[in-house]
């Protein structure tokens, strides 16, 4: 399986995890709206197209506001030629 399309999967169950986790909850999307700061018509979107257009930030928030965690796990790989350590001053 291609990066992009790993990527896309990983986006599509991040999507249906949190979507699922609300609706346990008993959390409108419009509830859920107001918890985030953004309206409802956002988070329609957010929750139904294949690309989950947020940053970190703001699915860290979505987390947070549903009391939970996701049961999706992240594997970041580092790009060719960069270093693993944080780089500045020592």
């Amino acid at each position: 399986m291609g990066a992009s399309v790993q990527a896309l999967a990983t986006m599509r169950a991040l999507r249906l995890d949190l979507r699922q986790r609300r609706k346990s909850a008993g959390i409108s999307q419009a509830d859920l709206a107001r918890r985030l700061g953004i309206s409802r018509e956002t988070l329609v979107r957010r929750e139904g197209t294949a690309v989950l257009d947020i940053g970190l930030i703001d699915f860290l928030r979505w987390v947070a506001a549903l009391d939970g965690e996701t049961n999706v796990t992240w594997n970041v790989t580092p790009a060719e030629g960069s270093t693993n350590e944080a780089e500045g001053p020592r």
